[in-house]
């Protein structure tokens, strides 16, 4: 663990009487990976890629004003050197380590990459499972029965409904349209439009909670066999083909897999909720 600043002996949080140091959030943080991206120096990103870096990443956490992002970097034991040098390596995106880390360089990217922070709502969910159930196979056990799975499919059957379609994608409008068309009043099938278009069919499975909610009440609407479209992705358009749509069940293991993520994410956050005292903002 880094010893390089006095956070480490800030109080983050409390579960009933017990407290907990951001020195006990170090301990579950992967210090080596941090240091692996802390390495990278980002020289080959040009100044404006990273100046456009560090306004999102501003926006993102509503740091936009001097003062606020003073007051930050102050909270957080780093100069907007620290901070610059981090904007400027996740600018640089994959990029592999050029060079070692000091331990300032690994502190900000535990800081800037919210790293540290999501390792201490982590350990406070932990926490918290422990308290209320023994732990996190105990809460799962209680949060994820046959009963309580059903009453969540219940509540989320529409968003998990499954969709199975072929997609067709065209350089214009104008292309997709006169497709369309092929289809809709020539009665072509798509298959023989994508050929005579050169283009290629894709075939897609689709649950509808994970498509935007333009496309998901396309989708919901649209009876099987129906074409959709043209629809615009990008700069692209594109046709689907609804070929078969079919409700969420409770025996499906994706779906199964679902819900039990979700109900543990409902459970762990409720007793986050009742049983964490946050003394800072995380």
């Amino acid at each position: 663990m880094l010893a390089v600043s006095g956070v480490f002996e800030r109080p983050v949080f409390s579960v009933n009487s017990r407290q907990f140091r951001w020195s006990d959030v170090a301990e579950s943080v992967d210090w080596e990976t941090l240091r692996r991206k802390a390495a990278v120096t980002g020289e080959s990103v040009d100044d404006a890629a990273v100046e456009e870096a560090g306004k999102r990443w501003r926006y993102d956490r509503s740091l936009v004003a001097g003062e606020e992002m003073e007051a930050w970097l102050e909270r957080w034991d780093l100069q907007v050197a620290d901070w610059r040098a981090f904007v400027r390596r996740s600018a640089a995106g994959d990029a592999q380590p050029t060079g070692e880390a000091g331990e300032r360089e690994i502190w900000a990217e535990a800081v800037c990459s919210g790293e540290l922070e999501r390792a201490a709502r982590d350990l406070a969910a932990r926490e918290a499972a422990t308290e209320a159930a023994g732990g996190m196979d105990a809460l799962h056990a209680s949060a994820c029965g046959e009963k309580e799975l059903e009453s969540l499919l219940a509540s989320m059957r529409a968003d998990w409904i499954r969709v199975d379609c072929r997609t067709l994608t065209l350089s214009s409008e104008n292309a997709a349209r006169e497709a369309a068309l092929c289809v809709r009043d020539d009665g072509l099938p798509l298959a023989v439009v994508a050929e005579q278009a050169g283009a290629e069919l894709a075939e897609h499975r689709l649950i509808l909670g994970d498509t935007d909610k333009a496309l998901s009440e396309a989708l919901m609407s649209a009876r099987t066999g129906e074409l959709l479209g043209p629809l615009p992705v990008g700069e692209r358009w594109v046709l689907i083909l609804v070929e078969e749509k079919s409700d969420p069940t409770i025996d499906d293991l994706e779906i199964r897999q679902r819900l039990e993520q979700e109900a543990m994410r409902r459970a762990l956050e409720r007793e986050v909720v009742n049983r964490v005292r946050w003394h800072e903002r995380v």
